[in-house]
């Protein structure tokens, strides 16, 4: 998932100084056929393979339990599950893989633009969750039970993490890692809400016994996997 610098963030900054030639020419083809062979600089061929798979597996669950909750949001007419899902697990998980360099359809963009990119996914995931909190407090009046609590939490942690992202672009000391610092707990916060709606009665009825179960192990693993992968990116800047 986030990984350090690569190879396409390296070459795209050299285009961007200017460097031009025959000599430059050779060297970014050279840059990228080590890319494309998973040759990239600090990182093991392993561990390139670990992140892509990764990457890939992620997506594929992300886009299975999302879709499993708009269908269910359809069903019972309710809109709630669907906007926060798409929020965390649409839109804030897509920010977050936006930046690793393995993850398919940012790879080609420039380092820079892919940090654009992360800040406009984040603002949709916020626009998202607002709206959702919105609709919940006029239909339900208030918010309780541990669903409620957690969700409330990550409310919070998003206006937090949002708020640090403006500073961590313009590469401000430390505020990288303070924007991590709430994002991290943020997803995981996320993760926890949707679980505990998965526990509701309304959803284990309509879904039945195995398909609860597998959305389960879905949100769980994909958790770990984004979480895992973002913390060792996290413990090495610090």
């Amino acid at each position: 998932m986030t990984v350090p610098e690569d190879e396409v963030t390296r070459l795209h900054k050299n285009k961007q100084d200017g460097t031009s030639g025959p000599s430059s020419k050779a060297k970014r083809h050279k840059m990228l056929k080590r890319l494309l062979a998973g040759e990239t600089r600090g990182d093991s061929y392993c561990l390139v393979l670990w992140f892509a798979a990764s990457n890939g597996v992620t997506h594929s669950l992300l886009g299975a339990v999302i879709v499993s909750i708009m269908i269910y949001s359809f069903h019972v007419d309710s809109s709630h599950a669907a906007v926060f899902t798409i929020a965390y697990h649409f839109f804030s998980a897509e920010a977050i893989l936006t930046l690793s360099y393995v993850n398919g359809w940012s790879t080609p963009m420039r380092w820079k633009h892919r940090k654009y990119v992360h800040a406009f996914l984040q603002i949709c995931a916020l626009v998202f969750a607002v709206i959702g909190t919105i609709e919940l407090v006029v239909d339900r009046g208030r918010i309780r039970g541990f669903h409620g609590i957690t969700g409330m939490l990550t409310l919070v942690l998003t206006v937090a993490t949002f708020a640090g992202g403006p500073f961590a672009i313009r590469k401000v000391p430390r505020a990288h890692l303070a924007h991590m610092s709430f994002g991290i707990p943020c997803f995981v916060s996320s993760s926890l809400c949707l679980c505990s709606g998965l526990f509701k009665d309304e959803f284990r009825i309509w879904a039945g016994k195995t398909v609860f179960g597998i959305l389960f192990i879905f949100v769980v693993f994909y958790t770990f996997l984004i979480t895992l992968t973002t913390s060792i990116k996290y413990l090495q800047k610090i």
